[in-house]
């Protein structure tokens, strides 16, 4: 993934605030900042939005792979969310197949022991997304 524009662009800020319904301040998008990150042997990228929200984005059309995948997913994010005092933690699994995707993710998650309030699974159009995803 290559951002389409800068960090704590408008972009990006509207994807966190619309896209995924997070209620962050504009403050927030003044210090964003991305990385590769490898959960569950899956690779995505990281993002972190002003030391308070961690975004997790897995780019996948892959039914199967979420099936197996989204439960690590949400709780690998707990956990670093967690190690690193962060306040939230969203996981974005984008495709061009939401729709035949997030029934798969909410069965995944479902097996989730860590899953708490404060996270969140989200699966989007990939066209929504503010970067290029590379699919």
């Amino acid at each position: 993934m290559t951002a389409r524009e800068s960090p704590g662009g408008s972009a990006l800020r509207d994807f966190v605030q619309q896209t995924l319904g997070c209620g962050c301040p504009e403050e927030v998008f003044q210090r964003i900042e991305t990385a590769p990150v490898r959960w569950g042997g899956v690779s995505g990228r990281r993002i972190t939005v002003g030391g308070r929200l961690l975004i997790a984005v897995f780019d996948t059309d892959d039914g199967y792979l979420v099936r197996r995948s989204a439960c690590d997913w949400v709780e690998a994010g707990v956990r670093t969310r967690d190690a690193e005092g962060l306040n939230r933690v969203r996981i974005v699994i984008a495709s061009a197949h939401p729709e035949r995707l997030a029934p798969l993710a909410e069965a995944a998650l479902a097996e989730s022991t860590e899953r708490d309030e404060k996270s969140h699974l989200h699966v989007v159009d990939r066209k929504s997304c503010p970067w290029e995803t590379g699919q």
